[in-house]
């Protein structure tokens, strides 16, 4: 199964997240708007808030169940593991 057409390293494009500009960067190297993308990451300090404050939809990988940290707006999917990915983005 491949999902990943691109990858951006922050230490390449000298932007870290949350900063937009590193997911700006994605989506501009992926050829797709904000509202065609969904970023997967396991903080919800950076990456969920990072994806959101772009347009994006977040999965949130929470393997341990936890809170979610103050002011961060709930993940518009939450998961345990990578397993479950597949039911949002299909196969």
């Amino acid at each position: 199964m491949h999902l990943f057409e691109t990858v951006v390293v922050s230490d390449e494009v000298g932007w870290r997240k949350p900063q937009p500009l590193i997911f700006e960067t994605a989506l501009r190297r992926l050829g797709v708007s904000a509202g065609e993308a969904v970023y997967v990451g396991d903080r919800a300090d950076i990456d969920v808030a990072g994806a959101q404050g772009v347009g994006m939809d977040a999965v949130w990988i929470n393997r341990d169940a936890s809170a979610l940290p103050p002011g961060i707006r709930p993940p518009e999917f939450e998961i345990r593991d990578l397993e479950e990915l597949t039911r949002i983005v299909g196969t």
